[in-house]
């Protein structure tokens, strides 16, 4: 949405730039005279090398707002129901959407970070006797992320 309007801002500022130019070209020399204060010579104008060019070049890229690249490009909306137990490891869900295993966290939001400067973890969904569910937000602690997935892919595949 910023990108669009930038591209209108920059454009709204070419116009008003082509139209200024467009009519001061039509003034006649003695007109220039009459201005206050009074300029002796007719200005000409002229865009700066490159400048509708690049103008154009932004009008026609055309930036990617996905959130989700890569994974599940067939489904229209996708959608994970999970049940947890409280016999169950925690669940460790991935909130960088790079992992291989979506939506199991695979430790790929580390790389993540390094690229972006970012600080974003997986989502630990564990269950209590007390509550149905609860997030549990923990911080800095991911040395179980990939023990807890591979017990629950095991599990999982017990049950069917």
């Amino acid at each position: 949405m910023l990108h669009q309007k930038q591209m209108l801002i920059n454009a709204t500022s070419l116009l008003i730039v082509i139209y200024l130019s467009l009519c001061w070209g039509k003034l006649e020399d003695y007109e220039f005279q009459e201005i206050d204060p009074p300029v002796m010579t007719k200005p000409r104008f002229t865009l700066p090398p490159g400048l509708a060019e690049r103008f154009a070049e932004g009008i026609r890229k055309k930036v990617d707002a996905r959130v989700n690249k890569h994974l599940y490009k067939s489904e229209d909306v996708v959608t994970n129901r999970f049940t947890v137990f409280p016999s169950d490891p925690p669940l460790v869900l991935c909130r960088c959407w790079e992992s291989k295993k979506f939506p199991l966290c695979d430790g790929a939001h580390r790389a993540h970070n390094e690229r972006n400067k970012d600080n974003i973890g997986p989502a630990i969904i564990s269950a209590s006797n007390k509550h149905n569910l609860y997030m549990n937000d923990t911080s800095g602690n991911e040395t179980n992320v990939a023990h807890a997935n591979e017990n629950w892919d095991s599990d999982d595949k017990k049950k069917k």
